[in-house]
């Protein structure tokens, strides 16, 4: 549960590519909960932004009904989105601004300004009483459904690993195992990118797949697997019983954050399947489901006075990426058992990288 107690405002900065964030709360929980789930800065390669010119996203959120909570009545005749912010809780655009606000478990008060680029929020119900509620439903539904987007960065669902010339992208739904074959990677000279909310840009050269900076996370059957990362693990999760493993323990030799093309696309089927089989997997279909589940839309009503091709080209740059992104890859199913973890690393690596 969120602590009561209250910090001096305190900072949380994430680097993606061009886009600086900057957390803000006078909350420790929120603090704790956000410095445990995204990697500091640090010399790991690919995350020196040193030398470029960042542009900046603030966003502070406060807890409800604490004596820091911001003053922001939220606009309820808005333009409706067509899109939820936090859970299914309704978002509504006017004059630059979304809003969103619910009571009871998902209670919340939420703006995000457009022009600004500022989020402001005050943050209550299960929100207060779940590091992975607040993470998932309110952090980081906020980034890939706004912040993100807006910045001309598109979140992911999946995990993401390289070696040499070769960049394997895995998806799937929950439980198929995209975390722990990615773990098993490790043992075959790969470094791992994301594990679970990989970006994607348009940087030089076309559309790239990099890391979110979230630290990996994994089960404790899954770390049993793989004994030798325990000297990796940060914490444990208070609900769910998960170990954080440090990007900065695990070192640039197991992890990267270097924006990688994609050159294999494979969706994991996990079952009880005799060997390890691919299956050829249309592209077309793989890029529209990505698009279908991590995609806002914006609609023609939704427009800025000052510049009204804005959100018209955020629509169109996300298309982009995204039609792009397995534009020079292979796609394949991969069916799979439990029994053939360790035979995968040597099957994946004859996967055809040439059309990257």
């Amino acid at each position: 549960m969120a602590s009561t107690n209250n910090l001096a405002l305190s900072r949380h900065s994430l680097a993606l590519e061009d886009l600086q964030i900057d957390f803000l709360t006078h909350n420790d929980s929120f603090h704790g909960w956000l410095s445990s789930y995204y990697a500091a800065p640090s010399a790991e390669r690919g995350t020196d932004n040193s030398a470029k010119a960042l542009t900046n996203y603030s966003i502070t959120l406060e807890a409800l009904g604490s004596p820091n909570q911001l003053q922001m009545p939220i606009a309820k005749d808005g333009l409706f989105t067509k899109f939820c912010l936090i859970a299914d809780a309704h978002c509504y655009f006017k004059d630059g601004k979304f809003t969103s606000e619910a009571e009871g478990e998902l209670a919340h008060q939420l703006e995000i300004d457009v022009q600004a680029r500022t989020v402001k929020g005050n943050i209550g119900g299960v929100f207060l009483e779940s590091e992975e509620s607040f993470i998932y439903i309110v952090v980081r539904d906020i980034l890939r459904r706004l912040v993100l987007p807006l910045s001309g960065l598109v979140m992911l669902h999946g995990s993401v690993v390289t070696r040499g010339d070769q960049t394997i992208f895995f998806a799937g739904d929950k439980a198929m195992g995209k975390s722990t074959i990615a773990l098993e990677m490790l043992k075959h000279g790969y470094k791992i990118i994301s594990d679970d909310s990989p970006i994607a840009a348009f940087t030089t050269g076309g559309a790239h797949v990099l890391s979110g900076k979230d630290q990996l996370s994994v089960t404790g059957n899954t770390l049993k697997l793989f004994p030798e990362l325990e000297d990796c693990v940060s914490r444990q999760r208070d609900v769910s019983g998960k170990y954080f493993l440090d990007r900065a323990k695990l070192g640039n030799t197991r992890v990267t954050a270097e924006p990688r093309k994609i050159t294999n696309f494979v969706q994991l089927n996990r079952g009880a399947y005799e060997q390890p089989t691919f299956l050829p997997l249309d592209k077309g279909i793989a890029s529209a489901n990505l698009m279908k589940e991590f995609m806002p839309l914006f609609r023609k009503e939704i427009t800025l006075e000052k510049d009204a091709r804005f959100f018209r080209d955020i629509n169109q740059t996300m298309f982009q990426i995204l039609s792009c992104l397995l534009a020079g890859a292979s796609a394949h199913e991969l069916r799979y058992s439990d029994n053939h973890r360790s035979e995968l690393p040597a099957l994946l690596a004859t996967l055809d990288t040439s059309k990257s």
